[in-house]
């Protein structure tokens, strides 16, 4: 797969295990390699390290303050991307076993059942609560910060979204990095309406880690239909791009 991806011109490959680096350079030398947040590349000689591995960019961890990110862009031997906008993890990306001990379903696969955003209750306590669910980043206003540091690229977490909300995410960002602005109140407003857990935190960019930081999504909170149909039609009726399918 890794030859087949070089072939038809993949820009990148992420990759987080060492092991698949070590077999993409034997089969792919010429397929670029990122090194995904799941690496948990924090520091400047972190990201060193990757460079002396082959690796063209690496993918900050989203804990990550911004005079820490300005720090390492400033010095880093390649190109640095970073979080935006989406889910936080309690834990360090990819490091986190709750879901994998809980359920069988491992984060650092993809498939993490997001338990930290149930309601849990200390022993002693009649009242659940939500100690482990952090409201979702966002980094809309600091878009010309993170150019004047250097950030080569922007990663919108979506994994778990629906694709309207993937839609709408990514056309406001794309539209705002285009014409050199940050986003407008309206379309903080649609962020806001299109997935939101009590509001979005800048905690871990502004280095202010605190309580603020938590949230739930309210119980019973709906999608909104007439900007999920709008990002509908948008996207059925865009690119269309096409490729080779086998299904058995």
């Amino acid at each position: 797969m890794a030859a087949q991806a070089s072939a038809i011109g993949a820009d990148a490959v992420l990759i987080q295990d060492l092991g698949v680096l070590r077999m993409l350079r034997q089969v792919a030398p010429d397929l670029p390699v990122h090194a995904s947040t799941q690496m948990t590349v924090h520091s400047l000689d972190g990201v060193r390290a990757c460079a002396d591995l082959g690796m063209t960019r690496a993918v900050l961890s989203r804990e990550l303050s911004r005079d820490q990110i300005e720090y390492i862009c400033a010095n880093a031997p390649i190109e640095i991307e970073t979080f935006v906008h989406g889910a936080l993890c309690m834990c360090y990306s990819g490091q986190c076993y709750l879901s994998s001990l809980i359920g069988g379903r491992s984060g650092n696969r993809g498939l993490c059942a997001q338990p930290c955003r149930l309601a849990f209750r200390w022993p002693g306590e009649k009242t659940p609560s939500h100690p482990l669910s952090l409201k979702d980043l966002s980094l809309a206003g600091a878009l010309g910060q993170l150019e004047e540091m250097g950030v080569a690229c922007l990663k919108i977490e979506g994994r778990m979204k629906r694709p309207e909300y993937v839609a709408v995410v990514t056309g406001i960002y794309a539209a705002a990095l285009r014409q050199g602005r940050e986003p407008t109140q309206a379309e903080l407003a649609q962020l806001e309406a299109a997935f939101s857990r009590q509001g979005f935190t800048q905690g871990y960019f502004r280095d202010q880690k605190g309580p603020a930081m938590f949230g739930t999504r309210p119980q019973g909170a709906r999608d909104p239909a007439d900007l999920f149909d709008q990002a509908r039609r948008f996207y059925t009726r865009g690119e269309h791009r096409t490729v080779p399918v086998s299904l058995t």
